[in-house]
């Protein structure tokens, strides 16, 4: 009878293990909105400084456009520069060459999916920066060169972790994105709480 309830205690306390296991799989492997937003804004910046060809030791000036995202997309931008070029100014007309930089980032859900009953919902994401450089020559006022850079990047990730991820880029997604089950919100801890309780009673029960 106590071998009996020794394996029933491990038989339930494994098997719930494994439905949140399943629930909670490749969660910890997506890469925030944030960090993909800057390494596709840094992108399109040496992208943009290799095809304009500036030279390194040219005093450049760095405008940004009103597009609502610069919180984003400024400090990768003005980084890339900086390693770029000796001479970086934020003032309009103090250097020979003037960069303005235009752009935005969003962030889209596709439809949820899963493949059990308790497997983890998924959606694919997709996030895409575009970011319009101007190159102007301060000393006549040609533009040298215009060209919008775009890169996006598309991977798949649990929905249960869509609200950490989008940590510091709310609001970039259109309309709402895709909310965790009610197995993910409300069976999850009802099993975990399940299985401690039987884990218990088998315990005592065994002990008495």
């Amino acid at each position: 009878m106590i071998v009996s309830l020794k394996c029933l205690a491990i038989l339930v306390v494994g098997l719930a293990v494994g439905v949140v296991s399943a629930l909670r799989a490749d969660d910890r492997l997506s890469r925030s909105n944030a960090e993909i937003i800057g390494e596709l804004c840094r992108g399109t910046a040496e992208k943009f400084c290799n095809d304009a060809a500036i030279p390194e030791s040219s005093s450049v000036s760095l405008d940004f456009g009103r597009s609502g995202t610069e919180a984003y997309l400024a400090p990768h931008i003005v980084g890339v520069l900086r390693s770029r070029f000796t001479e970086l100014s934020m003032k309009r007309g103090a250097s020979a060459f003037e960069i303005t930089a235009t752009g935005e980032a969003f962030v889209a859900y596709g439809e949820p999916f899963s493949e059990g009953l308790f497997s983890a919902r998924r959606s694919a994401r997709t996030v895409k920066v575009s970011i319009l450089f101007s190159l102007v020559r301060n000393g006549d006022g040609k533009v040298i060169m215009s060209a919008m850079d775009s890169l996006s990047r598309t991977d798949t990730i649990s929905v249960a972790e869509i609200h950490n991820l989008e940590r510091g880029t709310e609001g970039l997604s259109p309309g709402e994105p895709p909310a965790p089950s009610f197995i993910e919100k409300f069976l999850e801890p009802v099993i975990i709480g399940g299985a401690a309780g039987v884990a218990v009673y088998l315990f005592f029960t065994i002990r008495s």
